[in-house]
């Protein structure tokens, strides 16, 4: 990001480690915070009790097997 100009070399500088965040497959716990921050964004605050069980059990048994951005 620092050679296409969209994060700054002195920033990057100050870290001491590397941000190192596991693979969604490796914490299913964090699928609804992401879902909640999704409609959250849209402007309409995800609510639980509108959320189907079996949706919901999908998403947590998916391997995720690619990056989600």
């Amino acid at each position: 990001m620092v050679a296409a100009g969209s994060f700054r070399r002195d920033l990057l500088a100050r870290f001491n480690r590397r941000i190192k965040i596991p693979p969604l497959r490796d914490r299913a716990e964090d699928i609804f915070a992401i879902l909640s921050a999704l409609a959250a964004g849209r402007g309409a605050p995800l609510d639980p009790e509108r959320v189907e069980i079996e949706a919901v059990e999908r998403l947590l048994l998916h391997d995720w097997p690619a990056n989600v951005r």
